[in-house]
């Protein structure tokens, strides 16, 4: 196995061990975003280095930032892309200009990131999608990327995405999903989502 390759997978199963946001969710108050503030401060603020498109809703999150991202390729602008889940590689999460991000600049981001996570000791709490949302801003920051198109993993006023000022949002359809940790009816859900559009979370 290639040196490359060893520390990829590493990484792969260090990242393992902060378990899996999608999955173990729960409803959480927007202090609780703290711990990726911090780490992003902690990094320098990466994701204050390009600016942003953010992309919440319950249908079409995936293709809309895909899209997005592709248009601005093509007209030659440097463009990062953040979406979820993967369906084999990690990789496929973070894309630079409409390509998965190589494993030598992923390698390097996450073990940066999550040597400062580790020395947080749980306080304050970081999940799996708050450590795998500061490796994207930094690999698109290191790639000196002009655009970045982000999907919120869950949600949209408490993800962990919804740290960041904002260019443009865009909402696609909403419907009824994740209830027991967004809201009881659509208007509840609706307010979650359209969050990432609401000033004081920016």
């Amino acid at each position: 196995m290639s040196p490359p390759d060893k520390s990829y997978l590493q990484v792969l199963s260090e990242l393992e061990q902060w378990g899996s946001y999608e999955t173990s969710a729960q409803p959480r108050d927007i202090s609780k975003l703290e711990g990726i503030r911090l780490l992003l401060k902690d990094l320098g603020h990466p994701e204050r280095a390009f600016k942003i498109i953010h992309i919440a809703g319950t249908n079409g999150k995936g293709l809309t930032a895909t899209m997005i991202s592709r248009l601005l390729c093509i007209e030659g602008i440097a463009t990062g892309c953040y979406t979820s889940p993967h369906l084999i590689d990690i990789r496929e999460r973070i894309a630079l200009n409409d390509q998965y991000v190589s494993k030598n600049i992923f390698v390097q981001s996450a073990s940066l990131v999550l040597k400062i996570a580790r020395s947080y000791k749980g306080t304050p709490y970081l999940s799996y999608f708050d450590v795998l949302t500061a490796i994207a801003f930094h690999v698109f920051m290191a790639e000196n990327m002009e655009w970045v198109v982000l999907e919120t993993g869950l949600g949209g006023r408490a993800d962990s995405t919804n740290v960041t000022d904002k260019k443009i949002c865009v909402i696609t359809r909403i419907g009824l999903d994740h209830m027991e940790v967004l809201g009881r009816n659509l208007e509840e859900i609706a307010a979650e989502k359209t969050g990432i559009a609401a000033q004081e979370f920016q």
